[in-house]
């Protein structure tokens, strides 16, 4: 085959792959037909690295690692990296929160020694 005729038949071959539509339910679209619908901004999952997640509680990435290894936080591995999802992050420091205990009896201030006792120390005199 010469070259002239390789050049038109990849010619004629684009010109039928861009006729050609693929129909999806609902929806007709030219070209390469999508391997997953697109998802909708509020349904992507936004993930951070640790370093970010970090930064928003305030809080070190190996500290975060170390939630992780415990199974309190939510990770995903890719590889060699981790990352946290907005969500998980969000509910795991919402889960850390201190509730309050009931109020405790105010302790004294006083001494539980005799109120004369260092007057008594006083008066004796430090033997030794």
């Amino acid at each position: 085959m010469s070259a002239t005729a390789q050049d038109a038949e990849r010619k004629q071959r684009s010109n039928v792959e861009s006729k050609l539509r693929r129909v999806t339910p609902g929806r007709v679209t030219h070209g390469a037909m999508r391997t997953r619908p697109r998802q909708r901004a509020s349904q992507r999952l936004r993930l951070l690295t640790l370093a970010q997640a970090g930064e928003r509680v305030q809080l070190s990435r190996w500290t975060l690692r170390r939630a992780i290894e415990r199974g309190e936080l939510e990770g995903f591995r890719f590889g060699r990296r981790i990352r946290v999802s907005e969500e998980a992050l969000d509910a795991w420091a919402n889960g850390c929160v201190i509730e309050p205990s009931a109020p405790s009896k105010q302790r004294s201030r006083r001494s539980k020694l005799a109120p004369n006792h260092f007057r008594q120390i006083a008066k004796e005199g430090i033997s030794s």
